[in-house]
């Protein structure tokens, strides 16, 4: 599965068409399976997603 933040993708408005997203931005955290196993509504924080990839339950 593609990831749709990589340099060189698709743009953002042919991602968020695809994917019909309006509104705030959300960010969401996929496993190896393409599960969601976070999200995030707006901001998120680099040390959140770091957590999220390395595996850790957040506070």
């Amino acid at each position: 599965m593609p990831l749709v933040a990589l340099s060189g993708g698709d743009p953002p408005v042919t991602t968020a068409n695809c994917f019909r997203v309006l509104g705030q931005p959300w960010t969401f955290v996929l496993d190896g399976e393409g599960k969601i196993v976070n999200l995030y509504a707006g901001r998120v924080e680099v040390e959140s997603l770091k957590d999220d990839l390395a595996g850790h339950d957040g506070p």
